[in-house]
């Protein structure tokens, strides 16, 4: 299962203050035991509660950041290093601390990391665990598979007014949301451009040898983003953050689908024209090849198409410019 997969959720848990207190009364007592040296929270949502722990069992606490996300929205599929454990773990038996435990990948490669760097003992503890995690804490407050709803991020601030999280709003009991009827079609939504330098477009190539252009889904938080906002954020993840870019007219919408794990996914996908401005490429790991080309070789007939009907949408614009 993917991290944040949230329709496989089984309802949800709001956890108050008290909550939140009273489980890490509960972990404390069961890690009171091991008489960690050391208590190592994992940013952000791992400081709560391993500061809490650090007071309840009067150990020193020391911070470190390993996330998938950036500014709060999932960008990458596996968690990286922000900020390493300290040269303080050397020697010491360390009590490693997150919120939940989802998938377990955040947990494994934070105890690794620590443990290479001399560690001599690390044990892991969260307030919740999911059934399906791929490796369980050494300590665990609940196991659920609730969607927990936090109180330090159930609600964000939006102009000048706290309104109910969007990922939490979206994802509520795991599902699509009930004012959805089941009979509709239900589609993610993709924004992607067609970057123009010079009269050449930049056609990109996937792993699997498909014809793809930079852009990408919408996340759960950005909802009610503009799609220029939106394009901001993917063109920096699949391009780089020095590129700079201005989004024109739309040119056309398509249907996109894809399997994964042998769930089949389908996808609104929106296409902008955008004038490049400046900035070095830098391609992520989504393609293979990046190039600027004439948009009469996009017409070829030996390219992969990520479908027909985008094949069709693309061979008519590019008639066309």
């Amino acid at each position: 299962m993917k991290p944040y997969d949230y329709k496989n959720r089984k309802g949800e848990k709001a956890m108050s203050w008290q909550d939140f207190y009273d489980y890490c009364v509960d972990l404390a007592k069961k890690v009171e035991g091991y008489d960690a040296e050391l208590i190592i929270g994992i940013a952000r949502g791992g400081l709560y509660p391993a500061t809490q722990l650090s007071h309840l069992t009067q150990k020193e606490f020391i911070p470190v950041k390993l996330s998938r996300r950036v500014n709060d929205v999932v960008v990458r599929d596996q968690p990286v290093w922000s900020l390493k454990p300290p040269k303080e773990v050397n020697g010491k038996k360390v009590l490693l601390v997150d919120e939940i435990t989802d998938t377990g990948d955040t947990l494994l490669i934070a105890k690794q990391e620590i443990l290479e760097m001399g560690a001599k003992e690390v044990k892991t503890a969260t307030i919740f665990a999911h059934s399906h995690a791929k490796s369980k804490p050494d300590y665990v407050a609940l196991v659920t598979d609730k969607l927990i709803i936090n109180p330090w991020d159930s609600k964000i601030l939006k102009n000048g007014k706290l309104i109910k999280n969007p990922e939490y709003d979206i994802h509520t009991n795991g599902s699509i949301p009930a004012a959805i009827p089941t009979n509709y079609a239900y589609f993610e939504v993709t924004v992607k451009i067609l970057l123009n330098k010079g009269g050449k477009i930049l056609a990109l190539t996937t792993a699997g040898g498909f014809l793809d252009f930079p852009g990408g889904r919408i996340d759960q938080t950005e909802v009610e983003m503009p799609f220029a906002e939106v394009l901001k954020r993917e063109i920096a993840e699949e391009l780089g953050e020095d590129i700079k870019f201005e989004v024109n007219n739309l040119a056309f919408v398509t249907r996109r689908q894809y399997t994964k794990n042998g769930q089949v996914y389908r996808t609104l996908a929106i296409f902008y024209e955008a004038q490049y401005i400046s900035g070095e490429i830098i391609l992520s790991d989504e393609h293979t090849v990046g190039e600027w080309v004439n948009p009469t070789d996009l017409l070829s007939k030996n390219i992969k198409y990520a479908t027909p009907d985008e094949e069709e949408q693309l061979k008519t614009f590019f008639a066309k410019v």
